[in-house]
């Protein structure tokens, strides 16, 4: 049964239709049945959200003049109990009466999930939170302030009851099909019990590390090794770039003369290099889809045909402790 305790908010309602990358449906169903794991140790995306919500707060406050303040209370759908919304921003005055906030301060490498500010053009998940946040407070209005490249970036979501019924829909049946009655959703990919994770590609089960040669352990321990040190270098490059950048400022680069530097610091110069444009994959996307608009069906048919991989590449990812795919 539905544990009382617990409840679909606006961050559990993404991973109950499958389209979040911090819980699937079964996790959803676990957790509103209170069989869940227990709580493990705040992640890094979570303080980061955490400790720079009062900020940002303060300044999606300035950028829209709107005088949201963080809610004391969740607010509770009047029709099912169950279906709840936590702003990050409510107003109670006539200012922004109808607008609700939510505030995102998402990974660097999430940033090209956004599109322009002043639409609606958010990653599904954070779409279908302000949808369901909408639902529940009545209010028109969502507006969303990211951080995105040390900016704050404003999205606006209008309420769209059509969809607001489809999700409460969904809901409802989940509810109903999976936690009342007892019976879990099939597992996705992230789940332990998935069989897509456990044997993808019609593989065998995997291989005992201990049981391999000691040969075949250096090649796993080495591969390990250099993956874990291309994470982290990645990591500081992204960090260091646009400070490095403020650095060199509008001089042609920046020389090395110091031969006291130690060795894994040595350089000879840091020059600009301006790269070529190039359309991307979403440029190339949409130039596909123009010609391919303007074929008859049958030509369509046979190019896709010809070029559409009949299977994607397999790929080996590694998974360390406290990180879940």
């Amino acid at each position: 049964m539905l544990d009382p305790n617990r409840k679909i908010g606006g961050s559990v309602i993404p991973k109950l239709l499958g389209m979040s990358k911090w819980g699937t449906p079964l996790d959803v169903y676990n957790e509103l049945r209170g069989e869940g794991p227990p709580p493990t140790e705040a992640t890094e995306d979570q303080s980061r959200g955490k400790f720079l919500e009062p900020a940002l707060l303060d300044w999606a406050r300035n950028k829209t003049q709107i005088p949201f303040v963080k809610p004391d209370k969740t607010v509770i759908y009047p029709d099912w109990p169950w279906a709840t919304y936590s702003p990050d921003g409510i107003t109670s005055g006539p200012t922004g009466a109808d607008t609700l906030l939510e505030i995102k301060a998402p990974r660097v490498d999430d940033v090209f999930e956004w599109g322009h500010p002043g639409t609606d053009e958010v990653p599904p998940e954070y779409l279908v939170q302000c949808m369901w946040g909408l639902m529940v407070t009545g209010r028109e209005k969502c507006i969303v302030a990211a951080l995105l490249g040390g900016e704050l970036r404003l999205f606006e979501v209008l309420r769209a009851p059509k969809f607001e019924a489809q999700l409460l829909e969904r809901a409802k049946a989940f509810v109903r099909d999976h936690v009342e009655s007892g019976v879990p959703p099939e597992p996705t990919y992230g789940d332990d019990a998935n069989i897509l994770r456990r044997y993808p590609n019609d593989t065998q089960p995997p291989k005992a590390f201990s049981q391999l040669s000691k040969g075949q352990q250096r090649i796993v321990t080495e591969y390990v090794t250099a993956y874990r040190a291309e994470s982290a270098a990645l990591k500081v490059l992204e960090t260091y770039e646009p400070a490095l950048k403020d650095v060199v400022g509008d001089a042609a680069g920046i020389l090395c003369d110091d031969p006291s530097l130690p060795l894994e610091a040595v350089f000879r110069r840091i020059d600009w290099k301006r790269n070529k444009p190039s359309l991307g994959v979403g440029g190339y996307t949409a130039i596909a889809k123009e010609l391919l608009a303007r074929l008859p069906p049958e030509e369509v048919a046979a190019i896709t045909e010809k070029y559409m991989p009949k299977e994607g590449p397999r790929v080996l990812r590694p998974y360390f402790a406290k990180e879940k795919p």
